[in-house]
This record gives structure tokens, sequence and C-alpha cells, in this order.
């Protein structure tokens, strides 16, 4: 499998800021207060003004007839619009900008957005899922509707259904399809029976760890207090607790924490440890104030998984090596740089779980312990044990190895820099937006260029993504989506898709678990660059990373300088992840192509 670069989104139309008031002959909603034209017509118009949007937005012509030939081999059941979204030709963000200001309506985001429960009853909880539509408010005879795409077939049964109830004035706004889905689970949750607290509390975190749960959310708002999971980096909703009850859930839950139930207007944080079905579980509940009540999260560590191997962390032949020759290396710091969440001090400590910890010494700094080695000497950063601080008493302790969970301040920066220079091999994350990133990062936070060439080894950018779940099934359009994202498909090779409505593994969703994806970036081949421009060379370094990217795969067929993007295109032809996923989940590269094959697996 190679690739030649990546595909290109089309720009982000912009969006109106209210909706027109006068009818769009060729919209799938009506201005005039929002009323619906004709279904048939409405169907039949986002399939044909929408390849003509696509080409003032520069999508090729290739792209348009996949696009064109997958909706009409689907049977036009969904929106053109979704079928966009499902290959790859536009983000979600993106689809939703060019429906919006196609239908001159407004873009809403319905994150913190409160819906009465007698509007939630106007729609029943499937046809609302099906049409992909919230109801938001009612005034009289008008209401408000949040829509991710008004052209979905059958959209009309939505008005009708409305009608029932006397309304015939309806104010659309568009939405992004995810958003409205989650807050459909939202609006649309079960209530949960709290008639005893404490047995409710060891129910939620029995059914959290079976679902394989990482954190439990309890949310108040003005009416109730949503119970929702995290699970593979998604929100899904669980129960809802109603007003009434809602304190005394609470209760419990510090209770649980080791948390003064007392104390409602300052943040506090907390831990247990628990045996769930034969598994030790340590559970970390952080508390904060908001406007309706105390919002409650729950981190759960199950002890029982232990480390990820390194090997299942998703991580290519070519990125593993990489990673580890830095590990072993006689000194020098490795950088894992991503957004929270991402995934980096699992990748840590499966690093770690490689080092010879019996013959050398291993000591880390980290806020707080996720999971507890034998052999190695963990310590907890509080409020008054910082890590500057830590790190300072750390290195008196004659340590080969160094762990420092994060690297939030200058002074954490400069010691862990002194300990690489003075003979020590150490680790710690960033968050930073590219590998590459990490370099500015550091130079913001007040470290010196010519150090950072001389003290770091290796920056690695990571993302998780989701992992298709075993019931995924070809792409029918494999061969012309791999074309569209300059992909070349070998002999038995193809691209494959989450089945439609999963399976019982999965629970419908057609994904379980997550893969890593990785961007590695020595940082000796940018010394130069990075000691004449400092934190300004950023643009020049990733440029050079594209160019050795290029030769490396040109003459070896495979190269460590790919971005994360390709790095996600090499897994989806492997089959453990979608080409949606991998697109809604990374930046695009606007550089010349470059080759990548499948040698590097």
């Amino acid at each position: 499998m190679s690739i030649h670069g990546t595909h290109k989104p089309a720009a982000s139309a912009p969006s109106t800021t209210a909706p027109s008031r006068e009818a769009d002959a060729g919209s799938p909603a009506q201005a005039s207060g929002g009323n619906l034209m004709n279904p048939a017509a409405r169907q039949e118009s986002d399939f044909l003004w929408m390849p003509q949007a696509l080409r003032k937005q520069g999508v090729g012509a290739s792209s348009i007839k996949l696009a064109t030939d997958y909706y009409n081999q689907q049977g036009r059941r969904v929106s053109f619009g979704t079928v966009l979204v499902e290959l790859g030709i536009l983000t979600p963000t993106s689809m939703a900008k060019l429906i919006a200001e196609h239908h001159k309506l407004p873009v809403i985001s319905l994150s913190g957005i409160r819906v009465a429960p007698d509007v939630t009853r106007l729609l029943p909880p499937t046809l609302a899922r099906r049409m992909r539509v919230v109801p938001l408010k009612r005034a009289g005879a008008q209401i408000s509707l949040a829509v991710s795409d008004p052209s979905i077939p059958g959209f009309a049964e939505v008005t009708q259904t409305l009608g029932r109830f006397g309304i015939t004035d309806f104010d659309f706004h568009i939405a992004l399809e995810a958003e409205v889905l989650a807050k459909l689970d939202d609006i649309y949750a079960s209530r949960a029976d709290v008639s005893d607290p404490g047995r409710f509390f060891d129910m939620l975190v029995a059914d959290a760890v079976n679902m394989g749960v990482s954190d439990i959310h309890i949310v108040p708002e003005e009416t109730l207090t949503q119970i929702k999971f995290r699970i593979d980096g998604v929100m899904h909703p669980y129960k809802v607790v109603d007003t009434s009850t809602r304190e005394s859930v609470a209760a419990r839950i510090k209770m649980k924490g080791n948390l003064d139930i007392a104390v409602r207007h300052i943040p506090q944080d907390g831990r247990a440890k628990l045996i769930v079905a034969g598994k030790k579980i340590n559970l970390r509940f952080s508390s904060l104030p908001t406007l309706f009540g105390e919002s409650i999260v729950i981190r759960i560590l199950d002890q029982s998984k232990g480390i990820v191997p390194l090997e299942k962390l998703g991580m290519l032949e070519d990125t593993k090596a990489a990673i580890l020759a830095a590990a072993n290396a006689p000194f020098g710091f490795t950088y894992f740089v991503g957004p929270t969440g991402s995934g980096k001090t699992t990748s840590l400590y499966s690093i770690i779980n490689t080092l010879d910890v019996t013959n050398y010494t291993m000591m880390t700094l980290e806020d707080p312990i996720e999971y507890e080695f034998r052999n190695i000497r963990q310590t907890e950063v509080t409020e008054s044990l910082t890590f500057g601080l830590g790190l300072r008493s750390l290195l008196r302790q004659d340590p080969d190895y160094i762990l420092v969970g994060e690297t939030r301040d200058r002074e954490t920066a400069e010691l862990s820099m002194r300990a690489a220079l003075t003979g020590h091999t150490g680790f710690s994350t960033l968050h930073a937006n590219t590998a590459l990133g990490g370099i500015a990062r550091l130079i913001d936070i007040g470290v010196e260029p010519s150090v950072i060439i001389g003290a770091v080894n290796l920056f690695v950018s990571q993302r998780l993504i989701r992992r298709l779940c075993s019931c995924k099934e070809p792409h029918p359009q494999s061969a012309a989506l791999a074309e569209i994202h300059g992909i070349i498909l070998q002999a038995g090779e193809t691209l494959y898709r989450p089945k439609p409505g999963g399976c019982a593994v999965c629970g419908g969703a057609g994904y379980k678990g997550r893969v890593g994806l990785y961007e590695c970036r020595p940082v000796e081949p940018f010394a130069d660059i990075i000691v004449r421009l400092g934190k300004d060379a950023l643009r020049e370094c990733e440029a050079l990373a594209r160019k050795l990217c290029a030769s490396e795969t040109e003459l070896n067929g495979s190269s460590i300088f790919r971005n994360l993007r390709q790095d996600g295109f090499i897994k989806a032809v492997q089959g453990q992840t979608s080409i949606e996923e991998v697109i809604a989940q990374t930046e695009s590269d606007d550089a010349e192509p470059v080759t990548t094959t499948s040698k590097t697996t």
C-alpha cells in the first residue's frame, strides 16, 4: 500500500448569521418562518445543488463522481451530505457550513443548550434520531429546530408530527450531526432509580467497569442531572437523575471519594479503591461547583488490565524502533505531545515497562499515579509537592531514568534539560498540536533553543482514533475512495467501514476500542533551523520533514517522517480503522504529495 499525499477537503463555507425570510427555490427548508417545501423536491434538491457547490469549493470531479455513484448505489436512502462525510470528501464541520450557506440558515452549537421537558415530548425519540432533529424551543405555533441536514429522506414526517400539536411555523438551524445525536441522547435518556443511593453508586461503577468506561460524568442542569459515560473517547448518556434526588446522589458519591459533603462552594479531589467483579479498581474523584450544583467526574483506572504492551498500542514498526532507540539512549528526553486524552501517559507507561528497571533506577513524578509498577519509585504531585520541587529532589536520588508526568512550567523544563545534559534519560508530556510544535512550546516556557537540541532526542505527537469492530465490512467503493485520498492499494488490499448497525460486541457503534496514531520527529535533523529561528522555526521544520519523508520513501519505500494522517491511512488499509475516522481526527497536509508504503508495518 502506498500513499501519495492526502486529499484536501473543500474549504469551509461561511455560515450565515440569520435565516433568510425569502423562499429559496432550491432549498430543502423554506425560510419564511422555516416552512418546509415538498419533501420530494427537498430530497432531490441536495443531490442537484451540492455537486455544483462542491465544484466551486475546489473538490475534484473524481471525488464528486465517486460520491454520486455511491449515493445512487445506496438507493438514496441517506442524504448526499452523509455520503460526502462517510467518504472523507468533506469534514462534518465543512458539511454543516456548506448546508447552512446554501439554505441561508444559521449554524448553531448545541453545547450548553437546555431543552424543556414539554418540548422534548413533542417528537418521539425514534423519529428524532432517525431524522437527526432536536426540538429546541416552542413559542405558540412556532418551534425552533436543530437539524443536521433537512434533506434526509422522509423529513416531512417531522413537520407532520409537530403539526398535530398546532405548530405551523418552523425555525430551522443547522448543527453538526454528532452534536445532534449527542443532544438527543441527553434529552431522551432514561431516569435512574436512586431510591437507595448507595446501591445506585455500586451499580453505576459496576456498569461503567463492564462497559469499558474511562470517565463517569455527573452533570447538573436546571431541571435534572445528566450522568454520562466516556467510552473510547466519546460521551454516551447513561441515566438522568431528577432534581429532587440529585443532592442525595451527589452526597453519596462524595462520601465514596472521601470528599467533604458539607463543602459545595470550592473544588475537591478524592480517591477510592474498589473490587468490582474480582477486578481491582482505582477511582479518582473531582468535584467542581457550577451554576446548578456540583459537577463530579470519576476517572476509572482498572488495575487488572495492567500496562498496555507496546506492541498493542498500534505503533508501526519504524515508529516503535525510533521510540525505543530514544528510550534506550544514554541521555536525553523524549516528549510525547498532544491534547488531553490523546493517550500520552499510556504510551509512556508502555515504554518504561520495557526498560531494565532491575539493574537501573527508574523514578517518576506523576499527577496522579494511575498505575503501580514494581521496582519503580513513583511519587505523586500534590499542592505542596510541585513538579519543580519534586524533580529537584528526585535528581538527588541518583536516578538513571526519569518520568515527569507533564512539563508545565519553566522550572520543570529547565531541570529536565539539566538532567538530560548530565547523563539522565527522561520522558515527559507537553500540550502541543504537532510533534515539532513541542519545540515552540518548550521555547515559550523559557528553554533556550541551543539547550533543546542538546537535551531532547525525540518529539512524538499522538492521537487516539476508534478501532473498527470485528464486524467491519469492506468498503464498497474502496478502490475509488483510495484514489481520492492518494492511497495506492496493493493486490488483495482494501479499505473497511463500520458495519451499519454494528453488532452485540460493539453495541451497534461499529467501533470497539481505540488505536494510536503517531508522528515522530527526531530533533537532530532540525537542529540548525531551531538554533537559527527559535520558536519561529516550526514552518521551516515542517517543510524539511515533508522533504525528508518524500526522499526517504522514494529511496527505502517508507519514512519515519510521515504525519498523523499518513499513519492513519496505513492503519485504515490494515483494517484497524476507517478512512472517515482518520479524516475526522487528523488535519490535512497541504504539502506536495509523498509516498508511504506498507513496508512500515
